[in-house]
C-alpha cells in the first residue's frame, strides 16, 4: 500500500521510528512523498507528524479504572526540534464544565 505523506517530518506511532525526514523531501516547492507502507487487514499504519505532543493513558473497562492509570507522552519533535501539546482533562462526571478539569499545554524547545 502507498501513502502519501505531505512535506514535514513524520513518525511511526507504534515504536517512534522516524519515517519521513524533511531532508528526503527535495521538491522545490516542498511538496510531499508516497511511501510504501505495511497494511494487511489487522494492522492500521498510523503516524505522527512532527511538532506535536500527544498525552496518552492506557485503557481500561472503564472510565473510572481508566482514570487510575499513570499519563505519558509521545513527544514528535519537528525539523527545528521542536513539539507542542495540550490535555484538557475534565472529572467525567460534573456537568459544569467551569471548575472541574485540569488544563496543560506541553512544549519542547532545545531538548527540553
Amino acid at each position: 500500500m502507498l501513502g502519501y505523506f505531505p512535506y514535514d517530518v513524520w513518525y511511526s506511532f507504534y515504536d517512534g521510528s522516524l519515517l519521513v525526514n524533511v531532508d528526503e523531501q527535495t521538491s522545490q516547492d516542498k511538496g510531499g512523498s508516497w511511501h510504501d507502507l505495511f497494511a494487511p487487514i489487522y494492522y492500521i499504519p498510523l503516524h505522527i507528524r512532527g511538532g506535536y505532543i500527544i498525552p496518552t493513558q492506557e485503557k481500561a473497562i472503564t472510565t473510572d479504572f481508566a482514570r487510575r492509570n499513570p499519563f505519558g507522552l509521545i513527544v514528535a519533535p519537528n525539523e527545528y526540534g521542536e513539539a507542542v501539546g495540550d490535555l484538557f482533562y475534565d472529572d467525567g462526571l460534573a456537568q459544569n464544565m467551569d471548575e472541574n478539569y485540569y488544563f496543560a499545554t506541553f512544549s519542547l524547545r532545545d531538548n527540553t
